[in-house]
């Protein structure tokens, strides 16, 4: 079998379902340079920031859904925070360990209005570029000197004790309890590997896909260069998983394309734990074909955008 990370595959996280049609308006997008570096990028969801992070060698993309309504700060204290693999506050952005990031952090001239870039050590004496790509109403709140944008319809709150009060203040007040905090964004690592050709058999290519952070019901689609035949897929720990599957009809070349979405494991619950092991997918195809786009997401409705990171990356 052989491997390959793909660190030139472009990665949408966007919601599909059976169409699979991608949900691109008021989205960021980057790109991570080339030569040098390794190119590749990413093209987000309605309302999410899309970083591009070449650090490491490899163009490491996410996606982050963001909320209107906070401060240039915030939202820069957030794109450290997601690539630097940290928690940093806007408190922290005045000392020395984040201030030269933050002063770095500038709108690209030869860019998309909605990109900027700051400067990230990469080692000894080199620096990386990690590209960002915003909403374009965020980006006249980064551009700008710390205003608030609030959207439409939105009015600024009272919060004593961080208890926020809708309605009318001078007659019965309401309450709002959101409920418990949302689980991590997850990161999804995915590997291709493809067979040797076998006289008299068909090729077969193997996408495995793993998770940090548990997933209900979680789909991926997978596209490639030429033709596939019908796939199928596994909880690789689970004694039994039920998928749905299908091709990209909506897409072009529906015949380049596979489709898996987790039903069940065990006859039971269609969340996939980090615990339950990879899903396995398996695509068959009469000629050897390679991978170069993969779609991923989650939840009842497959239309509403998942955010998730999706890392090409083999070990």
């Amino acid at each position: 079998m052989k491997c390959a990370a793909f660190k030139w595959l472009s990665v949408w996280i966007v919601g599909i379902g059976c169409s699979l049609a991608p949900t691109l308006l008021a989205a960021g997008d980057c790109k991570c340079p080339h030569n040098p570096g390794p190119g590749g990028g990413v093209q987000c969801a309605k309302d999410q920031i899309a970083t591009c992070d070449p650090s490491s060698g490899e163009c490491n993309c996410t996606c982050d859904s963001v909320e209107r309504g906070k401060s240039k700060e915030e939202y820069e204290a957030l794109i450290l925070s997601r690539t630097l693999h940290t928690t940093v506050s806007p408190a922290d952005l005045g000392s020395p360990e984040y201030h030269k990031l933050e002063s770095s952090f500038r709108k690209g001239e030869d860019e998309d209005n909605g990109t900027f870039y700051f400067e990230k050590q990469a080692g000894s004496n080199r620096t990386a570029r990690v590209k960002v790509g915003v909403p374009e109403w965020l980006a006249s709140v980064l551009a700008g000197k710390g205003a608030v944008v609030n959207g439409p319809g939105a009015s600024l709150q009272n919060c004593p004790n961080g208890i926020c009060i809708g309605g009318d203040n001078s007659g019965t007040a309401t309450v709002n309890n959101f409920g418990p905090l949302p689980l991590p964004t997850p990161n999804v690592k995915i590997c291709a590997s493809y067979s040797d050709a076998v006289q008299g058999q068909d090729h077969v290519t193997t996408v495995t896909f793993t998770t940090d952070v548990q997933i209900t019901r979680p789909w991926f689609a997978v596209f490639f260069d030429a033709p596939v035949l019908d796939g199928s897929a596994i909880v690789t720990n689970a004694g039994f998983s039920g998928f749905s599957h299908g091709r990209a009809e909506k897409m072009p070349n529906p015949e380049r394309s596979f489709w898996i979405r987790l039903d069940s494991i065990n006859m039971g619950t269609n969340t996939w734990n980090p615990g339950d092991g990879p899903i396995k997918l398996t695509v068959p195809s009469k000629n050897r074909v390679q991978l170069v786009n993969v779609l991923g997401g989650a939840g009842e409705n497959p239309d509403v955008p998942f955010p998730e990171n999706l890392n090409f990356k083999c070990e």
